[in-house]
């Protein structure tokens, strides 16, 4: 296996196992919350079913007492009970929720999950619901059949549907805990309908003072057997348990337990003969008290329920927002597992493509040939053996750009000390030349031999200057600059500076202007003279690339610092209105033997040295050498340096014409005379 292919596995397979991981937690989780949620709209769905249930058992039992009295007696009561069953039927119809409206139905049902209630139960029921008209019409009939109507009619058609319903919190035991719960409740729901039916079933009998056939005392068993299927002692919740048992242990329900038991026990001596003893509204009675108690039961169970239910539903949807979060972070993860992957691979592929044309083109070169990487064709960093190859080839490498490091730097200081001695050279006999010229000057010379001996003159100091520059590019080159730090006369020295322009500007008509911040020390202390050359350079400049009539501004400034400074930084900035730069002449304005561009050096002359000598001054001094400009707009070069100022044994005239009331002439061209009276 490819390092490319290792990187890929390394660093998607652990991201991949976490997203499946996280994606089964997702939807393990999701099938539970939906549980819960069908569990939560059930059991809000049970209450009106078993309220339902409850009128309609009761108005079944009334309607066995109706029939068997032959429709004598029990009519006032049962339509009372009629009335209220419909209620309950309608608060049925209108609040039953048949779907709980799951967010990802398909989920689910992919897996063979059932997390919804079954929409058809509920929509049979309602269904059936309408029939109870025609089970009353058949009840009221003369020669109607007591099965059919209680059997047939209110159990088979009305009964049984909304048991079916009830019993559908038995798709929904999400846990250990909950299941108890339902299993309980279930058994309450069996118990109620069943006593019902019991109740209903032998008030029939008891009424007609009928006989039971071995059948319907099988039956009669059967609804007593199911009637008494609660145990408590089977609730797994202690505090369940014990609130049940504060119901069930009850004196009043143990009364009414015991007196239905031995009620039961009386009317099964007479079930042969019909000549029952026991009187049939008490044992209604005592049917219906049991079926109360048992619903108080019902509800503490339901109200538990419920709560358990919700907290389930609650730590679920916590758990689906976690699974969520991590499903997005392996997303994350993975998109940035490819990412990384295939930038490594793209790197690896390109450092490889970057050896093998290294090697390529030093397979003619002599050290190469006479190296131990000689016999290397390709490299490839797939392998082992690749890499080794490459750490080699990259030693080689290093070790000759060493070599030539050192080479080059030889080479730069024989440069630097050919140019240096040329320059010496050079200048010795120029100085002869130039101290001829000033003999010759002398003598009695005509108008024309003085005008060649200008020329010489000239020609002369512009060789010399280029000498200068030669020599200080090549100190600067061989780190042999040194920056003075003496005291100087601020104003001197900077005046200076500018007459040694002044008739040069002059000459072109240019408007030089110079000003000086007056709350500069008169005393500085750094070197002067590297300062003097970098103003006379950036003025030599402006002079010479400012047309006929332009303007300079040179301006030396204090620049506002925090306090606590030692030493204030000082601006330096000059100003033309001449030709400008381009962005792109801008750019190599600063390099050596470089100018604008070449029509530049046709037109104005110079060898380009004087701004890299002067940016080169002003960061030994402790500054940076800066322009702005615009093409046939001007430029404005300018740097700050720190300087240490001494203070002055001289009278100090700051502010001493305070008092004084002046006025000056105004002129349209613009002066910094403003800024002098100002301060």
């Amino acid at each position: 296996m490819t390092i490319r292919n290792r990187l890929k596995l390394i660093a998607l397979v652990p991201i991949v196992l976490l997203l499946l991981l996280s994606t089964y937690f997702f939807v393990t989780s999701y099938i539970n919350y939906e549980k819960a949620k069908a569990l939560k709209t059930a059991l809000n769905n049970n209450a009106y079913l078993d309220k339902a249930l409850t009128q309609v058992g009761k108005e079944r039992g009334l309607t066995a007492l109706y029939m068997g009295s032959d429709r004598k007696i029990f009519g006032d009561i049962l339509k009372k009970q009629r009335v209220a069953t419909d209620k309950a039927l309608t608060q049925l119809r209108s609040h039953i929720v048949p779907d709980n409206g799951s967010l990802l139905p398909f989920l689910p049902k992919l897996l063979g999950e059932n997390t919804e209630l079954n929409a058809q139960l509920y929509q049979n029921l309602l269904n059936n619901t309408g029939r109870i008209v025609f089970i009353r019409k058949e009840a009221d009939s003369p020669n109607s059949d007591f099965k059919k109507v209680f059997f047939d009619g209110y159990t088979q058609k009305i009964t049984m549907p909304i048991m079916q319903n009830l019993l559908q919190i038995n798709h929904f035991a999400v846990n250990t805990e909950i299941a108890s719960l339902i299993s309980t409740l279930s058994q309450l729901y069996t118990v109620k309908e069943n006593a019902g039916l019991e109740r209903g079933f032998v008030s029939y009998y008891m009424v007609k003072r009928a006989s039971m056939s071995f059948e319907e005392i099988a039956l009669w068993d059967d609804f007593k057997t199911k009637a008494n299927i609660f145990d408590i002692r089977q609730v797994t919740d202690p505090q369940l348990q014990s609130r049940l048992q504060q119901i069930f242990n009850d004196p009043k329900a143990k009364q009414l337990l015991q007196e239905l038991a031995e009620t039961s026990s009386a009317i099964q001596t007479d079930v042969d003969n019909g000549d029952y003893a026991e009187d049939p509204m008490e044992w209604f009675a005592l049917q219906t008290q049991k079926i109360v108690l048992y619903s108080k039961a019902e509800l503490i169970v339901s109200s538990i329920l419920w709560q358990k239910a919700n907290a389930y539903l609650q730590k679920q949807l916590m758990l689906l927002a976690i699974a969520i979060g991590i499903i997005l972070l392996s997303l994350l993860l993975a998109y940035l597992g490819y990412t990384t992957t295939r930038d490594m691979t793209r790197n690896i592929k390109e450092l490889e493509d970057v050896l093998n044309k290294a090697v390529t083109d030093l397979k003619e070169s002599d050290e190469y040939l006479a190296s131990d990487t000689a016999h290397i064709e390709n490299i490839d960093l797939d392998t082992p053996d690749g890499t080794k190859e490459a750490y080699k080839f990259l030693e080689t490498l290093v070790e000759t750009a060493k070599e030539d490091k050192q080479i080059a730097l030889q080479a730069n200081e024989a440069k630097s000390l050919f140019l240096a001695n040329m320059s010496h050279e050079i200048r010795t006999p120029l100085n002869g030349i130039v101290g001829f010229t000033e003999i010759l000057r002398s003598t009695d010379l005509d108008s024309e031999q003085r005008e060649f001996l200008n020329i010489i003159d000239k020609s002369s100091e512009n060789l010399l200057s280029i000498i200068n520059n030669i020599l200080d590019l090549s100190k600067i080159e061989s780190n042999k600059i040194e920056i003075e730090n003496v005291v100087f006369d601020a104003a001197e020295e900077f005046e200076s500076a500018v007459e040694t322009y002044a008739v040069g500007a002059a000459e072109k008509n240019i408007d030089l202007n110079f000003y000086m911040d007056p709350t500069i020390s008169p005393k500085l202390k750094v070197d002067p003279t590297k300062i003097k050359e970098v103003i006379i350079n950036l003025l030599s400049n402006a002079i010479k690339f400012t047309g006929y009539g332009g303007q300079i501004n040179l301006k030396i400034e204090k620049v506002k610092e925090d306090e606590g400074k030692s030493n204030p930084r000082i601006l330096f900035s000059v100003e033309d209105n001449g030709i400008g730069m381009t962005k792109e002449q801008q750019e190599r304005i600063f390099d050596a033997f470089s100018q604008a561009d070449v029509s530049v050096t046709r037109k104005y002359g110079g060898t380009g040295l004087g701004l890299t000598i002067s940016s080169q001054f002003v960061e030994l001094m402790g500054g940076k050498l800066e322009l702005e400009s615009a093409k046939d707009q001007g430029t404005t070069f300018y740097f700050s340096i720190p300087l240490e100022e001494v203070p002055g044994t001289e009278n100090n005239y700051y502010h001493a014409c305070e008092d004084m009331t002046l006025c000056k002439y105004e002129e349209e061209i613009p002066t910094v005379l403003d800024t002098y009276l100002a301060s």
